[in-house]
């Protein structure tokens, strides 16, 4: 009886995590450990970006409002 692409999803996503926790710890380097770590709790990686992107917004804005404050005296 043919798998459904369901079920060949389970068994491959198994199998390639099975492959990676089976490792020797001397081949993990710090990229590696990074990377399954962000694999494992995307939601937390979403969550910094998303933190990161607003904050970058708000530094943004505060800078074009000291510019704006500082140059307006010389004109």
């Amino acid at each position: 009886m043919p798998e459904t692409s369901r079920e060949t999803e389970t068994v491959a996503g198994v199998s390639g995590r099975q492959q990676r926790e089976g490792g020797s710890q001397s081949s993990r380097n710090v990229v590696s450990v990074i990377s399954q770590f962000a694999d494992d709790n995307l939601t937390l990686v979403r969550n910094i970006s998303t933190g990161l992107a607003i904050a970058g917004v708000l530094v943004i804005a505060r800078i074009k409002k000291v510019c704006n404050t500082t140059l307006a005296g010389c004109w």
